[in-house]
């Protein structure tokens, strides 16, 4: 996982022009990487609901290769990460 707060990019996000895009990585369990997913609907949820439900999915095996990023048009889980320069 990129620490979050970090600079990234991804493999598969490029520009028509083939410029990768940059976006920022945001911690597994913050509430803004959440809003309008299944999980809680289109409310933004706590940070301890968040918390609560990202440890439940860690007993599951889940979220293993995905990290919320906040890019210019919103936020996606990516996985094929790398720091940008």
């Amino acid at each position: 996982m990129i620490t979050p707060g970090a600079r990234v990019t991804c493999a598969y996000r490029r520009s028509q022009e083939g410029v990768p895009h940059v976006g920022t990585a945001l911690a597994m369990d913050d509430p803004e990487a959440w809003r309008g997913t299944v999980a809680f609907g289109h409310s933004t949820p706590s940070r301890r609901l968040v918390t609560l439900h990202v440890a439940w999915c860690k007993e599951r095996g889940l979220l293993k290769t995905t990290q919320p990023v906040l890019w210019p048009w919103g936020v996606m889980w990516d996985s094929e990460l790398s720091s940008a320069t």
